[in-house]
């Protein structure tokens, strides 16, 4: 039970921060852009 807890926590945690991660990256892009 524990082992799959941390499993799926670690997935979730992976994927925000994929998905954040695309998404600040197109921000620091225009944020280039303008600066």
């Amino acid at each position: 039970m524990k082992k799959e807890a941390v499993v799926r926590d670690v997935f979730i945690i992976k994927t925000s921060l994929f998905l954040w991660g695309k998404i600040y990256g197109k921000n620091s892009k225009k944020m280039n852009s303008i600066i």
